[in-house]
Formats: C-alpha cells, sequence, structure tokens
C-alpha cells in the first residue's frame, strides 16, 4: 500500500498518508466498488474517521510558534510614527500608524497608550463617540495613572460635545483632582486647571438641556439596515420588490409600490469575508467595516476587528487557525487572493456543511 501512495505533497498531506498506512481497514474493509456513489461514500467516511481520531492537525504541524508576534517594540516604533504625521495634521495617515500599534501591542500598558494617541486624533476629526471608546479602552488597559488627566480631559470634552452635561462635570472634577495629585509644578497645574474649568462652567451652564448617557460600546457594532418589509417568498428582498419572468428581460426584481428614494430593497448576509494583506488593519476582519477605532485581535498582529461581536464570532469559527496559517502561506510566497479566500471558507464551515451543500 505505501508503494501507491507516491510523494507526499506536504505536511498535511504526508499526516493523512500516515493515518491511511494505520488505519488500512477503515479504507478498504469488504468495500466492493461497483459505483461511484460507494466510492464517495467510503471518502466521506473516510475523512470523518480521520478527522475523529487524528490529533489537531493544524496544531500538530505548527506546533507551539506564534506566527504573528505581537511586539511592544513594534508597536512603540510604529506609534512613534503616528505621532510625527499627527504633529503634521495628517490625522487619515495617524489613525493607520495607530492601528497598527494598536494591532501590534503586546502587553496592556503599551496597548494603553495607542488607544490614548488614537483618540486624540479621533477627537481632532470630531469623531467624538469613537474618541469616547478609544478613552475608555486606554483606561481599562491600565493608563498610566500620572497621566490619566489627560485623558478625563479629553472624556470630558467629548461627553460635552456630545451634550452629556451632567456626566462632563462629573468628568471634569476627575480630571481636576488627578491633575493636582499627579502635577506639582504649578506652572503647568494653573493652566490645566484653568482650561478644566471652562468646560465645568460651559457644561454648569447648560445642565439643564444635558441629553441622557447612552452605552456607546454597544452602539459600536454593525448592524445591517432594516428593511421596511420582507418578501414572504424571498427573505431578503422586502416586500416592495417581486420577482418575476419574461422571454425579454429574463427574471428580474418588478416594484410592487413606489420605493422611496434611499429606501432598503435587499439585504442579504455574505456566506463569508475576507480581507486581502494591505487592508488588514484598516478594516474589520469579520465583516470588512472600514471603523476608525478597531480593537486588536488576541492572536494576530495582522487583524483587528470592529466590535466584540465580530471578534468573538471570529475566535469562535475560523481565527485560531487562520491567524497562524496567514503568515505561513504570505511568507512562502502562497498569499495569492483567491487561495486565501478558499483557506477562510474551508476554516469558516464544518464538514457537514460542504457534504450537504454538495
Amino acid at each position: 500500500m505505501s508503494k501507491t501512495l507516491g510523494n507526499s505533497a506536504g505536511q498535511l498531506d504526508q499526516k493523512f498518508r500516515n493515518w491511511c498506512l494505520s488505519n488500512p481497514s477503515k479504507l478498504y474493509g469488504d468495500v466492493v466498488f461497483e459505483n461511484v456513489a460507494k466510492v464517495r461514500e467510503l471518502q466521506v467516511n473516510c475523512i470523518r474517521d480521520f478527522n475523529e481520531t487524528a490529533s489537531d492537525i493544524f496544531d500538530d504541524i505548527l506546533g507551539g510558534e506564534d506566527l504573528n508576534v505581537k511586539n511592544n517594540d513594534a508597536s512603540d516604533m510604529i506609534r512613534d510614527q503616528g505621532n510625527k504625521v499627527y504633529q503634521k495634521k495628517q490625522f487619515k495617515a495617524a489613525i493607520d500608524c495607530y492601528n497598527k500599534a494598536i494591532s501590534h501591542a503586546k502587553d496592556d500598558s503599551v496597548l494603553a497608550l495607542g488607544y490614548a494617541n488614537r483618540s486624540a486624533v479621533l477627537f481632532q476629526m470630531e469623531e467624538f463617540k469613537a474618541c469616547y471608546r478609544d478613552i475608555e479602552r486606554a483606561i481599562m488597559s491600565s493608563y498610566p495613572q500620572n497621566l490619566v488627566h489627560k485623558l478625563l480631559d479629553r472624556k470630558g470634552k467629548c461627553l460635552m460635545k456630545l451634550s452629556h452635561f451632567s456626566e462632563a462635570i462629573i468628568t471634569f472634577g476627575e480630571a481636576i483632582a488627578m491633575a493636582k495629585k499627579n502635577i506639582s509644578d504649578e506652572t503647568k497645574l494653573r493652566p490645566f486647571i484653568n482650561e478644566a474649568q471652562k468646560g465645568l462652567k460651559l457644561c454648569s451652564s447648560k445642565k439643564s438641556s444635558s441629553v441622557q448617557m447612552v452605552n456607546y460600546f454597544d452602539s459600536e457594532e454593525s448592524n445591517l439596515p432594516m428593511l421596511t418589509g420582507m418578501n414572504p417568498k424571498m427573505p431578503a428582498f422586502s416586500k416592495a420588490v417581486k420577482i418575476t419572468y419574461s422571454k425579454e428581460n429574463g427574471r428580474h426584481g418588478v416594484a410592487t409600490r413606489k420605493i422611496g428614494c434611499g429606501e432598503v430593497i435587499l439585504v442579504e448576509n455574505s456566506g463569508f469575508n475576507f480581507a486581502n494583506f494591505n487592508s488588514r488593519v484598516e478594516v474589520c476582519t469579520h465583516c470588512l467595516s472600514p471603523k476608525l477605532d478597531l480593537i486588536p485581535s488576541p492572536l494576530s498582529a495582522n487583524d483587528m476587528f470592529c466590535c466584540t461581536t465580530c471578534k468573538e464570532n471570529a475566535m469562535n469559527s475560523y481565527h485560531d487557525k487562520e491567524a497562524r496559517l496567514l503568515s505561513i502561506l504570505e511568507n512562502s510566497g502562497l498569499g495569492q487572493e483567491e487561495w486565501l479566500i478558499s483557506l477562510r471558507l474551508v476554516l469558516s464551515k464544518s464538514l457537514s456543511f460542504f457534504l450537504e451543500d454538495s
């Protein structure tokens, strides 16, 4: 049997061949190859047995090596590049640098610096909700206590811009208290307090019109638009559209009523998504959303997510294996987009999906 297998095409092929050699009864047994269907049934059962009896193939091949190593020094270097372009008011370039710095950060303390610096750019871009989220992330990631008064002041200004005047008053107060604790030089302390007190005074004058605070982390999740009414036969379509057929036009959609400008008539989830290497720290790895305040993958320095839901969905599906395999493929010159798309598809779906939909 070993003579008929030929040369191995790779480590995965070799693993399967070794399993075949040690389990010949599972391959052949008493099966008589009467037709193609019988051969297919044997192949499917063989794959299932291999899947059930072999150890984790990817872990065996890759071992414990971390191929997308997070590196604090790299994060610091990229963050410094971001600081330089930020000083030139090149905000988009600064965001790109800070995204990479965040994705490369290994320790929370380094991650916090990336979030804090990105929040400064977002404030200048008037992206106050995203800025607020980054400030909260920086604080939760152990941002240095001797500098936290600066973040609290920026947070107060964000809340003020979002008309959350009551919460801004509290935050400006916390900023002043931390500044008094952290700044011993009166020539630096006084200007900071004066600036924060201006915010306090303005918020106090508008407190009666304060907007109720919301959880901006709930709103970070990207939701699909809603249909005004679902088509009973084709749920992806609005009921404002019906599918019909004519010899002249073939199969096509026809409006059943007047459709308003900007009205959503089709919403459909994609089977899977994939971002190429050049875009992987600019969009969500899972849904491809181009958000400004992306969060990092816990496994890879090359992947980011738009929200915790996308991160969890990816982690529970393909990301654990893909994060390690992508670097192997890229470094081996096997990073063609169509191959990587195929890898994402295979890792995203179970064996039963391919068997049932074949």
